[in-house]
């Protein structure tokens, strides 16, 4: 290194050590005049007790959109079948989304289902027949 340099770097070291000093008396001063701000307190008003009838039970709320796993285990299948029926557009319940982050509609899984059971009964022949009333004579 030449001598400039190594003066220059003195000169800039001596200028720093000069801000540190002035910044420690600063917050020297800071500390000794600053007051923390008072703490308010905010008076909470509680809201009644919603009344609860006794021996009831509180049901969670119903997920209106179902991802693959609730899909699966609420038909009776496994997810990747789900997956394969969502790829294929072969069979199911409609789905919504894109990709894994598929998800189905609680409502239109029930009404799929609903509809399987009938078109089963009715090709086994289980369909439900009015009886007939006997002829008068």
């Amino acid at each position: 290194m030449s001598d400039s340099t190594i003066d220059a770097n003195l000169r800039l070291a001596a200028a720093i050590e000069k801000c540190l000093a002035e910044l420690a008396v600063a917050l020297g001063e800071f500390r000794k005049s600053y007051r923390p701000p008072a703490i308010r307190t905010i008076e909470i008003q509680q809201r009644p007790a919603l009344p609860v009838q006794p021996n009831t039970t509180i049901q969670p709320p119903v997920k209106e959109f179902l991802n693959a796993a609730e899909a699966a285990e609420l038909m009776g299948f496994k997810v990747e079948t789900l997956y394969m029926w969502r790829r294929t557009g072969a069979k199911g319940p409609k789905s919504y989304g894109k990709g894994k982050a598929g998800r189905w509609r609680r409502s239109e899984v029930e009404a799929w289902l609903t509809s399987q059971a009938r078109d089963t009964a009715d090709s086994l022949g289980l369909k439900s027949k009015k009886k007939r009333r006997p002829d008068s004579c």
